[in-house]
């Protein structure tokens, strides 16, 4: 079975930052909702349709 494959690669200027500052709990958090914005922002043809729920 073969399946279509996207890749997204990020640079988060200063992310360091926060890790350094807030700790890394935090700083995941903050990939985790970047993340899910990124998700909700992007057309439904990168992620697939069944990734995003209509409203």
């Amino acid at each position: 079975m073969q399946r279509d494959v996207a890749l997204l690669m990020l640079d988060l200027d200063r992310f360091k930052m926060i890790n350094d500052h807030y700790g890394h709990p935090t700083g995941d958090e903050v990939l985790q909702n970047l993340s899910k914005v990124s998700k909700v922002s992007a057309p439904r043809a990168f992620w697939g349709a069944t990734a995003v729920k209509s409203s």
